[in-house]
């Protein structure tokens, strides 16, 4: 525990992540990082095999974005994968009400499992397709939208600001080219009611001085999406708006 605890402390000190470091956290993420990488051996769920690559690239890399979730907040994860962003925030930020979603059932079941293990009662995992889902009760009625290295960002707007309420936003987790992407994307951010409002521009670290350029592309959503969108995913990949 006190080698992990060291390099916890490290990780999460160099990328600004203080407020998430404590004991209770440290003793669970250092679990959840044994369990992701026994899991791993059998379900191929991340290329990430060491635990000093997971501190940092699973859970610093997810939590970048917890400064920018309102208290409280309903969260749908599009494209959760192994389970981030959500399973990071629903340890760190317990005030979150989180659906992960993804179209490979082998990885919700992973994520669902997860959390029933550790007593995470603020996720829900469900197995679906995004423009589907988008079209029940589940659109506009989320506070904030998350996908994490999911797809070109004018694809990406089309799969999740539908799901977001008006007044709510996206945050986008991207490498450093996700801003080069935003020129591409201002007509579909416009035409599915969105609105650029920031972007946040960091260094993601890890323990061996390692660096990565990263960028969250916040987006408010400013007015309702057009019913007619999201389009099947092989129309919003042919043409992207």
């Amino acid at each position: 525990m006190e080698q992990f605890y060291a390099l916890f402390e490290q990780v999460f000190a160099q990328n600004d992540l203080q407020p998430h470091v404590n004991e209770q956290n440290a003793a669970t993420f250092e679990k959840l990082c044994s369990h992701i990488l026994e899991v791993n051996k059998v379900h191929n769920l991340t290329a990430i095999r060491d635990v000093p690559g997971v501190v940092a690239k699973h859970f610093a890399d997810s939590l970048t974005v917890a400064a920018f979730i309102p208290d409280g907040a309903s969260v749908i994860d599009v494209g959760t994968g192994g389970g981030f962003p959500t399973l990071p925030l629903a340890v760190a930020r317990q005030d979150l009400h989180i659906t992960a979603i993804d179209s490979t059932a082998k990885k919700i079941a992973h994520v669902q499992n997860t959390a029933q293990l550790f007593g995470l009662s603020n996720v829900k995992a469900i197995a679906c397709r995004a423009e589907e889902l988008a079209q029940t009760t589940a659109r506009e009625s989320f506070d904030v939208a998350t996908a994490r290295a999911v797809s070109e960002l004018r694809i990406l707007c089309e799969i999740t600001l539908p799901f977001v309420k008006v007044g709510g936003k996206l945050l986008a987790m991207k490498a450093a080219s996700g801003e080069k992407e935003l020129a591409d994307a201002s007509n579909a951010i416009f035409k599915l009611g969105g609105k650029l409002t920031v972007v946040h521009k960091f260094t993601l670290k890890d323990a061996n001085g390692n660096q990565e350029e990263r960028c969250i592309i916040e987006i408010a959503k400013v007015k309702q999406t057009p019913n007619n969108f999201p389009r099947q995913y092989a129309q919003i990949l042919k043409k992207p708006l």
